[in-house]
């Protein structure tokens, strides 16, 4: 995964994580049918279930949980 992919996708989870749809539509890809866009969702709201799962195993808060493993993608 490239740099600025991995940058997107940790946009995309923390827009999740806040619940914040303005953030999450304007990070979506324009021009995508629907039904990607409901996959896209639909995984994107897998990989916040995970990230408050083991983050609460780790016993840390979902953000910097989520900082690790943005440092894990980008090669930190």
């Amino acid at each position: 995964m490239s740099a600025e992919s991995s940058q997107v996708a940790v946009a995309v989870v923390r827009a999740l994580l806040d619940e914040d749809t303005e953030v999450l539509a304007a990070l979506m890809p324009g021009g995508l049918p629907e039904p990607a866009r409901e996959l896209v969702a639909s995984l994107a709201g897998v990989a916040v279930l995970s990230a408050r799962v083991a983050a609460r195993a780790e016993g840390i808060p979902p953000d910097e949980y989520l900082d690790r493993v943005a440092g894990l993608w980008a090669g930190e």
